[in-house]
């Protein structure tokens, strides 16, 4: 059921002697692959060609948060994401909208954080129907996916202090609101709750599939779990029969799965190192071959395209990306790696 997915504008073919695109491999699998952008598109005609021929999707890497889209109380800049938005429809993409509540102080407008918590569920309350409203109809049919909640749980389980913390009767309150309010702006699109740490940290994502399967039996709307993927090499990778596992568990609550944000970041001291090589390219490898063979796994998304856009570089500055293609848009031995997984 989770695989209804419209790919607009595809041409499905294969020709002898030339390497296929990621969106021929996936479309093999009918699997999304999809990357993050911003709206300059870093890397000009190169940057744009290389996403028209490898992506089915396009994620917003900032410009669909809050503190970009309403800088000012009441007043919306829609600019930036309208630029992405218009780019995929014109260009036959579908668009996975990020975020509408990110539940961190860092992650809101100035203006947002001296409101009284009455006003606070108003607005977001707001937000969410104005942005999802704005989208279903000024670009109908390209926004099939939202990130609704983002990050909402720390990493033992519980509900993080935030800017929403105050919302409603508890701390979690808002999670329930934010999904309301998203369905009731678009009862067609596939809502996410979307997090970091999902595929090793057992304590985290039973808290959240423990409270998802909690909304959903009052009611909410939740169709799918975002995991995010930011690996690193200092750790090695599980199998691919341990990440299949973790879809079917995820599906067993009644959501679909996609890897939100995949990268992988390497020591700096280490980017000649074999080990931790092989490690990087055994993420993507298993990765993409578990959601290739998973049903409930509807999509993979890189977090950006290429090496030199990656927030790695300002986040993790003792850390180098690696992604599917390097700077200069070459393809690298993690493209390598993906075409593995989706042989």
């Amino acid at each position: 059921m989770y695989r209804i997915i419209i790919f607009v504008g595809l041409f499905l073919w294969s020709t002898l002697g030339q390497s296929q695109t990621l969106m021929q491999m996936g479309n093999k699998h009918r699997l999304q692959i999809g990357a993050s952008v911003k709206t300059n598109f870093e890397g000009g005609a190169t940057y744009i060609h290389t996403v028209l021929d490898h992506y089915h999707s396009i994620t917003p890497s900032w410009e669909m948060k809050m503190p970009y889209l309403q800088p000012r109380r009441g007043v919306y800049e829609w600019s930036g994401a309208d630029a992405i938005v218009n780019f995929a429809m014109q260009n036959g993409k579908t668009v996975h909208g990020h975020t509408l509540v990110f539940a961190k102080e860092d992650r809101v407008p100035s203006w947002f954080l001296n409101l009284s918590s009455r006003e606070k569920e108003e607005e977001m309350v707001s937000f969410i129907k104005t942005t999802i409203s704005h989208y279903k109809n000024k670009f109908p049919g390209v926004v099939t996916s939202w990130d609704v909640v983002n990050e909402a749980v720390d990493e033992e389980g519980l509900i993080r202090d935030s800017a929403y913390s105050d919302i409603g009767s508890n701390k979690g309150s808002f999670v329930a609101l934010a999904f309301r309010a998203a369905a009731e702006a678009d009862s067609r699109a596939l809502l996410f709750y979307n997090d970091y740490d999902l595929s090793w940290n057992e304590r985290k994502l039973s808290s959240v599939l423990n409270g998802i399967s909690s909304l959903k039996r009052a009611g909410v709307k939740i169709d799918g779990l975002g995991i995010q993927g930011h690996f690193t090499t200092d750790h090695a990778p599980k199998s691919v029969g341990e990440y299949r596992s973790l879809i079917r568990r995820i599906a067993s609550y009644g959501l679909a799965v996609k890897f939100t944000e995949v990268d992988v970041r390497i020591p700096k001291n280490k980017v000649s190192d074999g080990v931790h090589l092989q490690r990087a390219e055994d993420y993507y490898s298993r990765v993409y071959e578990a959601c290739a063979r998973e049903q409930a796994c509807i999509g993979v998304t890189t977090w950006n395209v290429n090496t030199k856009n990656s927030w790695i570089h300002t986040y993790s500055p003792s850390y180098a990306p690696l992604l599917p293609f390097d700077d200069n848009f070459n393809k690298t031995r993690m493209f390598d790696a993906i075409a593995d997984g989706l042989k």
